[in-house]
């Protein structure tokens, strides 16, 4: 079956409409207007959310664990947040203490055994790691800029040599593009080039290897240039 025989039929498109709901679609069909398809524009939005889930995921992961390593070293310990020598403000200790609640309820729940360092890492939200990102509170000695940036997370990122202010800003677009991603919303309209470079540029300040093994296998470029009406809409998924 081609792409064009998988073109929206009219009852498909009335169950469509009647169960994605109109209050979703109409995001798409004003953007859609008379240039393309709503029903193909939705299909490419899917698509282009499918297609960062690849690179979204390499990000995180490397990021937590390279960030993870260079604190316990800094603190001596591979659970660094019971040695009280990180200094983050009450509100991210506060995000910390709730990821570790929650994954001791869950082992408990599953009558697993207590959570290692690294199941507790792989449970903490990836909003913890761009707040650690950011210049910080200037109240009690947490401006992360000193006390974070320079002598403990900057060696997470090896191969930059810039300001700690571009690492920020291009984890936390990531950090929004992966929650828009991950709660169905649109991103047709955002500079998906802009965003795939800004993922593919934090993975290579971690690790040039890493990106470039990424970079020869995300297929985003190939899905955000097919954006209708630029050619033969996506159809499939």
């Amino acid at each position: 079956m081609t792409e064009r025989d998988l073109s929206t039929t009219p009852t498909q498109r009335d169950a469509l409409e009647r169960l994605l709901s109109d209050d979703r679609l109409e995001t798409y069909r004003r953007a859609a207007g008379e240039e393309c398809d709503t029903v193909d524009l939705y299909l490419f939005n899917m698509n282009a959310a499918a297609a960062f889930l690849g690179p979204l995921h390499v990000l995180e992961v490397v990021m937590r664990n390279s960030m993870h390593a260079e604190l316990g070293r800094f603190a001596g310990q591979e659970d660094w947040w019971t040695t009280g020598k990180v200094p983050l403000s009450d509100k991210h200790w506060g995000w910390i203490e709730d990821g570790i609640r929650w994954t001791n309820r869950g082992r408990a729940a599953r009558r697993l055994p207590p959570a290692s360092p690294g199941d507790q890492v792989a449970d903490f939200d990836f909003r913890i790691w761009t707040a650690m990102l950011e210049k910080g509170p200037r109240d009690r000695g947490t401006e992360y800029e000193r006390v974070l940036w320079q002598p403990i997370i900057r060696r997470a990122f090896p191969a930059y040599r810039g300001q700690r202010d571009w690492v920020d800003k291009l984890a936390n677009r990531a950090r929004n593009l992966r929650n828009r991603v991950s709660h169905h919303e649109p991103i047709f309209d955002e500079d998906l080039v802009r965003a795939y470079r800004g993922i593919l540029d934090l993975v290579g300040f971690i690790s040039p290897e890493v990106r470039a093994w990424l970079a020869a296998r995300a297929r985003v470029g190939g899905v955000v240039g097919k954006r209708p009406p630029r050619g033969e809409p996506i159809r499939r998924f």
